[in-house]
């Protein structure tokens, strides 16, 4: 939709560059109802998107609508048909003042306006609300995995704590000191190992923090992307349009999906994050793999490091 848009506006931009003068007829006015059609199903669609990410993390409600897809596709037609066919029957679209969008002059192009800012104020608090949810419930994940990890920590620290007491020769072995009641604890309790971090909830941290970077860039690319269209209209139905309006509305629009296409790619880049772990680890050891092993090596090649042979299935690769 974003592409869409961008294609939609070269024209409103390089024609008035060349001519000096707008586009008239039938073609300023398509290009006005092109360019509301692509603005508003692409709200409707980040909405979308926002609401079945919520539905599916928050309440763990799938949608696997299958060759039913086409009814999500409907609802999000359906509302934007509507304003834009209402408004062409009202004669809305046309020339503006700077670009072919909407005829100030005909009364039809306040259906559009108003349809604008009741979309974009919907689609901004729905996308803020479903995205902030997802995020909550995100963290409350990540505090489960650093509250399992804070609590082996604290045992660690005041078992040091208390060995350190118990060897010191200026303290009783039977010291009335307090130490979060850990005194009346029995030894065996302080000889229980002490658990690290394992691999998989490093990287379930990882990745909450890379999800969380991910909802909080929507929520701040859909407010820059679609605010100047809300000011935008708001200046067309007070009659007090200025130029910085137009530019900042054309700009954004178009460098909106620009963004959200540059965040989708950096944070579904996992190949480069793959060789840069490889890449840290390379100092440490090599590793090759066969047909239905992987071995590793020092890369000194000293022999009181011993070589670790790992046997693997070759589908538990893939």
């Amino acid at each position: 939709m974003d592409f869409g848009t961008s294609i939609v506006t070269l024209p409103n931009l390089f024609f008035p560059m060349q001519k000096d003068s707008l586009m008239i007829g039938n073609w300023c006015t398509s290009l006005g109802f092109i360019t509301s059609l692509f603005i508003v199903m692409n709200m409707m669609l980040m909405a979308s998107l926002a609401l079945i990410t919520y539905l599916r993390i928050c309440k763990r409600y799938v949608m696997n609508l299958g060759k039913y897809d086409w009814i999500l596709f409907s609802l999000i037609l359906f509302p934007t048909l509507t304003v834009s066919f209402v408004t062409w029957y009202l004669n809305g679209f046309g020339p503006d003042t700077f670009w072919c969008f909407i005829n100030q002059e005909e009364t039809g192009s306040r259906v559009n306006l108003i349809a604008l800012i009741v979309f974009s104020y919907v689609v901004t608090i729905m996308t803020s609300f479903c995205y902030m949810s997802v995020i909550k419930r995100i963290h409350n994940a990540e505090t489960m995995f650093a509250d399992s990890y804070t609590k082996n920590e604290r045992y660690k620290s005041k078992f040091y704590s208390f060995k350190t007491q118990l060897l010191s020769p200026t303290s009783d072995h039977f010291s009335t000191t307090i130490i979060d009641g850990l005194e009346i604890r029995p030894p065996s309790f302080f000889y229980g190992p002490i658990t690290a971090p394992t691999a998989a909830q490093e990287r379930t941290l990882k990745n909450i923090a890379k999800a969380t970077r991910k909802m909080s860039s929507y929520i701040f690319l859909q407010m820059l992307q679609y605010t100047p269209i809300i000011i935008y209209s708001l200046c067309i139905l007070m009659n007090q349009m200025q130029t910085w309006v137009y530019v900042l509305t054309v700009v954004m629009l178009n460098l909106g999906g620009v963004a959200k296409s540059f965040v989708f790619m950096k944070s579904n880049n996992t190949i480069g994050e793959e060789k840069e772990e490889k890449k840290k680890g390379g100092n440490l050891c090599k590793y090759k793999k066969s047909s239905n092993e992987i071995c590793f090596c020092d890369d000194n090649k000293q022999k009181d490091v011993p070589i670790i042979t790992v046997v693997v299935n070759q589908k538990d690769l893939l």
